[in-house]
């Protein structure tokens, strides 16, 4: 996350191409594999494989304390701002959005998060009912999706060995595509 945020703080020229790609890879010391397994949220937070060799580690104010994919991805990228002096990105809005999901995903740490709420001096009645709301909304969403999706939109593959196997699916997918002529265009 802390890369993916300096990246996009750094980067001048940005090409889109229409294949969205996500390549996941978990080892089952990481974080996504914690998550996956309902373990990342039994955790105390100073606990978690990513604080390992970070000692005096300040955990960001804007975050409520406790051990979650969206805390640690929160924590990092604000880490990420501040080190690029674009810190000033973080307004009541990103933190209402935070809080909300939060809320709405891990009520078993509801006290942390009204802790957080309250000491940023925020609404904890409009942090719940951007909650509901983005519930809400997420169900209309995956509703629509699954009305308007064709079958073949989304293709997914497992078991792949490695990333060379993966780069190879992902080209000859590409290349079924006729997106050759888009590579050669950039590379010109």
């Amino acid at each position: 996350m802390y890369m993916t945020v300096a990246l996009s703080l750094s980067i001048e020229n940005i090409v889109s191409i229409n294949i969205p790609i996500t390549i996941s890879g978990i080892c089952p010391r990481s974080g996504s594999s914690a998550s996956a397994t309902g373990e990342h949220t039994n955790r105390n937070l100073y606990l978690a494989p990513h604080f390992f060799g970070h000692e005096n580690y300040k955990w960001d104010d804007n975050v409520p304390e406790f051990y979650s994919v969206e805390t640690i991805w929160a924590d990092t990228g604000l880490h990420a701002l501040m080190d690029y002096d674009s810190y000033n990105f973080v307004d009541t809005k990103f933190r209402e959005k935070l809080y909300s999901i939060l809320w709405e995903k891990y009520p078993q740490f509801r006290f942390e998060i009204k802790k957080t709420v309250k000491r940023k001096g925020i609404s904890l009645s409009r942090v719940i009912i951007c909650s509901y709301l983005d519930k809400t909304l997420k169900l209309i969403h995956k509703l629509m999706l699954r009305i308007v999706r064709r079958k073949t939109d989304v293709q997914k593959f497992y078991g792949i060995s490695d990333i060379d196997e993966a780069y190879e699916i992902t080209w000859d997918m590409m290349k079924k595509k006729c997106i050759d002529d888009i590579f050669k265009y950039v590379n010109d």
